[in-house]
């Protein structure tokens, strides 16, 4: 998240998506490594990417909206989590989930992201302090 300009194969909002669809099925041990690196990032935005953000750009309302998209997806993903592909609205919640997942990557990449290019973020500084946090949580995950 630190790389402004990931494409959107590389967002962590689209990897939660993923995750959601992914966990919809049985999963091994591959499924809960995929679930903690999307906890992982879950955790880096909330406790790290979007308050570094606040500090620097004027635009509260742009990341009070983002703030509240990732909490609805996160409920959303817990619903579909303790779901069964097989319980009523189970294809409807996952598909919604995709496109509201889509949608918010589209908004990072075109106003949240170039708003944080153009602040006073040291973004590598910022990229320092996610891959050791992530690798913090990745560990304590194993």
């Amino acid at each position: 998240m630190a790389n402004a300009g990931k494409s959107q194969t590389e967002q962590p909002d689209l990897v939660a998506a993923e995750t959601a669809m992914s966990h919809a099925q049985p999963q091994g041990d591959g499924g809960e490594r995929h679930q903690a690196a999307n906890d992982a990032v879950e955790t880096l935005t909330e406790e790290i990417f979007y308050p570094a953000l606040r500090k620097s750009i004027d635009d509260e309302e742009l990341l009070d909206e983002a703030e509240v998209e990732h909490a609805s997806a996160k409920r959303l993903i817990a619903e579909i989590l303790s779901m069964s592909p097989q319980d009523h609205l189970f294809d409807a919640k996952v598909k919604v989930l995709g496109e509201y997942v889509m949608r918010h990557v589209q908004e990072e990449e075109q106003e949240i992201f170039p708003e944080a290019r153009k602040s006073e973020v040291d973004l590598d500084a910022l990229g320092v302090k996610l891959s050791k946090r992530k690798a913090e949580l990745m560990k304590k995950a194993a």
